[in-house]
């Protein structure tokens, strides 16, 4: 009853406080929705980004060496991350093929591999950010599977292509 016993000018001034109260509650609960849920998304594609297992990746200095070792028939690499970056230097030998990020860019991937047998050797890698947030690395290796392809793995560069690679001092060119 405390609005009872006020001047209309008075009730004016708590309605109003009142309802910017609610108004400023509400606000804050819809942030803090939104960021729970931006928290949520982010753990749901870390995880995406962890599901390629051990057989499904190579790191760096195994590739390193398979790509200098004597071995007859050396995997086709494939760089599917952005072209400014692969022109910025990529593994020596490597094709650019295409962001999968971008349905452009899968159209490349699968005109780079068409006529590839089945059983070839692939590893694809981007480094253009770290492994957990790169958009690149999934969409192509689900993409080469899909197709068939049964020997594709993905090169593990857990923060880098700069850090991981060519700070390592492994073989690129421009």
């Amino acid at each position: 009853m405390l609005l009872g016993k006020c001047n209309s000018s008075n009730r004016r001034i708590i309605v109003s406080f009142i309802l910017t109260i609610l108004f400023l509650s509400v606000i804050i609960v819809n942030a803090q929705t939104k960021k729970s849920s931006e928290k949520s998304n982010k753990a749901k594609t870390s995880k995406i980004s962890d599901q390629l297992s051990n057989k499904q990746t190579i790191n760096a200095s195994t590739l390193a060496s398979e790509l200098k070792g004597s071995k007859l028939t050396k995997p086709l690499v494939l760089q599917v991350g952005f072209s400014f970056l692969y022109s910025q230097g990529h593994i020596t030998g490597a094709k650019y093929a295409g962001a999968a990020s971008s349905k452009d860019g899968i159209g490349m991937l699968k005109n780079a591999v068409k006529s590839l047998p089945k059983n070839k050797e692939i590893v694809i890698y981007c480094g253009c950010c770290p492994w957990s947030d790169c958009p690149n690395i999934r969409p192509a290796y689900k993409t080469l599977v899909d197709l068939g392809y049964t020997n594709v793995k993905a090169l593990y560069l857990p923060n880098d292509f700069a850090k991981d690679w060519k700070e390592k001092g492994y073989p690129v060119t421009k």
